[in-house]
């Protein structure tokens, strides 16, 4: 057997979390968690430690005889706690679960395989395991399930004569508690109660964490936007000297046609901008002007600009499957003929070149209306697309700046609408723009 020192001096012990009962055991572990030579505990002096704790209110953690039944009361806002309990005896799985089901949502494993495939598959913040099992302890089980899911709350039943694996589960496995067996029922009630208090607070934590870092990242976009702005207009300013060529010479019928389109260009790219200018100062909301809007112009006026686009130009085909009757719903088409356009581009570029198809289609429904935009592209793996729509994230790398999509959503949502994706069964990528047909 290797020296107690090689085995655990890897790991602090957290000596901090353990009542003084308890620490009657741990003075004997040095600053970095050895064993000092000659100082492990005899059988005599574990048992009469071991008698101590199973005193009434003596355990690592004090008993908890006024934990009642309300404390697990489930609520919307506090749901039951979830449970998963590792013993490799059936009898104590039975008993376990049959003792704890009015208090807690109990999941049950006969071994450390069955419990982490069950880890795998769902959600369980606390974790409870037997020491004594075959193939894997309890302290090496809660030490695999503390690296993979190191959110979870875990606790370890076992016998306080086993010293070893108390060691090994403060250095390892960094377990919240230590249940001994004989377990009392009363004491399994205030761990877990305790358990999904940690559990509650950890989470609220990180969504009020999530919520900082979503504000930090929408003051930074603000920031971007601001700049950009000033940028944008600068190039608006050279792109409105076409009219005054339009007006001052006299051009061919094609040329003519081509300095109109590029007009119309410029009357929206100014558009644009003035809208992330009051975007980038009021506070994210823009400026919409709602007006009566047939879908199928918005569509076709984008067209017209996205043809003089070479990615769209290279595609083999892009198609307009128009409805049946006008499709008119209150928004600001402007805003709307960006979206289209942003997102026609965005599929030409991730097809194929001289391979890609890219079709929309406007599809009325009961109460809205949806422009679709399907293309025959690699499709976006779900982890990204959780990412699509936040500031700076691009599925381009160093060739995006990942403001286009989060713009595309801002305008959706703004008109009251939900900006969709779903990946074709085929191939590619659908995006969908359900638009309210009623203001």
């Amino acid at each position: 057997m290797p020296p107690h020192g090689d085995r655990f001096s890897h790991a602090p012990v957290r000596r901090q979390r353990l009542d003084p009962p308890a620490r009657a055991l741990l003075p004997r572990l040095d600053d970095r968690g050895r064993l000092l030579a000659g100082r492990r505990p005899g059988p005599l002096r574990v048992r009469a430690q071991a008698g101590r704790l199973r005193e009434p209110g003596a355990g690592l953690h004090a008993r908890r005889p006024d934990v009642s039944p309300d404390a697990f009361k489930a609520t919307p806002d506090a749901p039951r706690p979830r449970v998963l309990y590792v013993d490799d005896q059936e009898g104590n799985l039975v008993v376990f679960k049959a003792s704890l089901k009015k208090f807690a949502d109990i999941t049950t494993a006969s071994s450390a395989a069955e419990a982490l495939a069950l880890l795998e598959r769902g959600d369980y913040p606390i974790v409870i395991s037997d020491q004594k099992m075959p193939g894997m302890t309890g302290s090496e089980f809660l030490a695999e399930v503390r690296r993979r899911w190191p959110d979870t709350v875990r606790m370890l039943l076992t016998a306080y004569s086993d010293f070893d694996a108390v060691v090994a589960a403060i250095n390892d496995g960094q377990v919240s508690r230590f249940l001994s067996k004989p377990w009392e029922r009363q004491d399994l009630i205030g761990a877990i109660a305790s358990a999904d208090e940690i559990v509650r607070k950890t989470r609220e934590n990180r969504a009020l964490t999530e919520q900082l870092l979503h504000r930090e990242r929408l003051a930074a976009i603000g920031q971007v936007i601001s700049g950009l702005v000033h940028e944008l207009g600068n190039i608006a300013a050279v792109l409105a000297v076409a009219d005054d060529i339009r007006d001052e010479w006299k051009l061919g019928h094609d040329l003519t046609r081509e300095m109109e389109i590029l007009k119309t260009g410029v009357d929206k790219f100014h558009v644009l901008v003035e809208s992330l200018r009051i975007y980038s100062k009021g506070g994210g909301t823009l400026n919409l002007a709602r007006t009566p809007t047939d879908l199928a112009q918005v569509v076709t006026s984008s067209l017209v600009l996205l043809r003089l686009f070479p990615v769209v130009k290279g595609l083999r085909s892009l198609t307009c499957q128009p409805p049946p009757a006008p499709v008119v719903v209150p928004a600001d088409g402007r805003m709307l003929e960006q979206v289209v356009l942003n997102l026609v581009k965005n599929a030409a570029e991730a097809c194929e070149p001289g391979r890609g198809e890219v079709t929309i289609r406007i599809v009325p429904g009961a109460g809205v209306a949806t422009i679709e935009i399907a293309d025959n592209g690699p499709g976006i793996p779900p982890a990204a697309w959780k990412k699509i729509g936040e500031g700076f994230y691009s599925t381009k790398g160093n060739k995006g700046t990942g403001l286009g999509l989060s713009m595309c959503r801002k305008i959706v949502e703004a008109h009251g609408g939900r900006f969709e994706h779903a990946n074709n069964p085929g191939g590619g990528s659908t995006f969908s723009l359900v638009l309210p047909s009623k203001a």
